[in-house]
């Protein structure tokens, strides 16, 4: 029988491995933020040129309505990608009608809706912040699904379930998942809204102050710091719920009843996750956020299999009988073997969960492991 430090150091691997996918994810998002804030502080930096007198701006000469040689400029600059933007299905409606043209426009909108423009490409154009995002998740669910399925199986569970079951279905359904309340790709562009709304407060300031150039320029370089580090609680909060959510399904697929939460002890570990660890639940009764990990935001925290004896003092607690097993001794019918009762080697199933895994990858442009 497998102990419980067996899954205790496959535990602390997969901790190590989804922290340098966060870490690559974060570089990411970093360079397309670090990218989105020199544009913007290029148009701030022409606005100022064009139209500051002394260096200082005020809302008098903002709310200057453009030339119509201005206008045009706008226009023909903006279409081609104000088109980009409206075919993106991720891409809210209400930011479109912001970016729509119209015949009047003061000189502060138009900086505006470049920097709302800009806001947009940056977190929803092609190779944007969602999409580099997305990919991550899809990487940790992925690559913690297979790894969780080749610990299994060298623990002796030689079933293949797991591996009929992590399918593109099964990704798409968990990449669609709302265990917060909201799909993924709606927080992140929610991140990108609270940016743009951020910038805006910024200018309005900077007018009604009259501030000068280097000091508009400085308060916008902030606000992209706290992004990131938006971007930075978002991403780690949600690669723990996919890494939760790879392990559930795994187990699922392979009958498990039950589950235990493995708390990281230090000096950061949280009062909820010290007052979880350890906690075995039905699996029954899984719920991110509630009974499994992200707990909290930067949640730490695993969820690892029971051993034998875990579960029964599971049910013996709660007054119950251990539920009978299915009577699976490991055989399943795979797609393209006709042989339903086939059992199969370790090695074979090993190679199985590595061919799913190479497949899933290429299917989301991931490169291979």
């Amino acid at each position: 029988m497998v102990s419980h430090e067996y899954w205790l150091k496959r535990a602390a691997l997969q901790d190590k491995m989804m922290r340098t996918r966060e870490d690559e994810v974060l570089r990411r998002i970093s360079d397309q933020l670090t990218v989105l804030e020199s544009d913007i502080i290029k148009e701030i930096q022409a606005f100022y040129a064009r139209y500051a007198a002394n260096n200082g701006m005020t809302q008098a000469e903002a709310a200057k309505f453009l030339t119509s040689e201005e206008l045009y400029v706008l226009n023909r600059v903006t279409l081609a990608e104000y088109r980009q933007l409206s075919l993106n299905p991720d891409t809210p409606e209400a930011l479109l009608d912001a970016l729509s043209i119209r015949h009047r426009v003061s000189r502060k909108e138009a900086l505006l809706e470049e920097i709302r423009r800009r806001t947009g490409k940056a977190y929803l154009g092609e190779g944007g912040i969602t999409e580099q995002a997305k990919r991550g998740m899809a990487d940790g669910y992925i690559s913690t699904a297979a790894q969780t399925g080749r610990d299994l199986a060298k623990a002796g569970v030689l079933s293949v379930k797991a591996v009929v079951k992590l399918n593109d279905e099964l990704i798409a359904r968990r990449m669609a998942s709302e265990w917060s309340g909201t799909e993924f790709s709606n927080r992140i562009w929610t991140h990108g809204e609270e940016h743009f709304k951020a910038i805006k407060e910024t200018m309005d300031k900077a007018l009604t102050g009259g501030w000068g150039l280097d000091e508009t320029v400085k308060e916008v370089s902030k606000r992209t710091e706290v992004s990131l580090h938006n971007a930075e609680r978002l991403v780690r909060t949600e690669m723990t719920a996919y890494n939760t959510l790879a392990n559930y399904d795994m187990y699922k697929a392979l009958g498990a009843k039950t589950y235990k939460i493995e708390a990281i002890l230090d000096s950061r570990t949280s009062a909820i996750c010290r007052s979880q660890n350890n906690r075995v639940y039905s699996m029954d009764d899984f719920a991110p956020g509630k009974t499994a990990p992200p707990f909290h935001v930067r949640c730490r925290s695993k969820i690892i299999p029971t051993t034998e004896q875990e579960q029964l003092d599971y049910y013996s607690s709660q007054g119950e009988l251990l539920p009978e097993p299915q009577g699976d001794n490991g055989a399943t019918s795979v797609p393209g073997n006709s042989d339903k009762n086939k059992e199969y080697t370790l090695d074979e199933v090993l190679q199985m969960y590595h061919d799913k895994e190479q497949q899933l990858r290429a299917k989301y442009g991931l490169s291979r492991r």
